[in-house]
């Protein structure tokens, strides 16, 4: 594989990782926040987060495209523009970002399986379908 093919592979993967953090997520929760809380909450929640969510990104993909080294990791970029010690202590909050999401997220996953697979019992012990 070249090198022009190895790094359009990059680009791709990169570009759907950032869709996925930013959209994935979110699009498994729309039907059930959209039933609760009803479709205007919904927008406008999707109006103030959405630019949030680009501007984020955005910094994060230039971040990125600024190192002198291509193919650099997070890791390998926060090193580079800010020492050693002030990298690890950056990669360090972003782990936990990442992590405590993922913790709260899985979570709410669970939750929602859970109370879907236990059988539903009325007052007079009748199973409700």
């Amino acid at each position: 594989m070249s090198t022009a093919q190895q790094q359009k592979k990059f680009d791709i993967l990169w570009t759907l990782n950032l869709f996925g953090t930013a959209v994935g997520a979110g699009i498994l929760f729309l039907p059930i926040t959209a039933g609760i809380a009803g479709m205007w909450p919904l927008l406008i929640m999707t109006l103030l987060v959405g630019p949030m969510t680009y501007l984020a990104h955005r910094g994060l993909t230039r971040f990125v495209l600024a190192s002198a080294h291509p193919g650099s990791d997070i890791t390998e970029l926060a090193e580079e523009f800010f020492g050693r010690k002030i990298g690890l202590a950056i990669t360090l909050l972003y782990f936990l970002s990442i992590y405590t999401f993922a913790v709260a997220q899985h979570k709410q996953y669970q939750d929602k399986t859970d109370s879907l697979s236990r059988p539903k019992i009325s007052s007079e012990g009748e199973y409700l379908i």
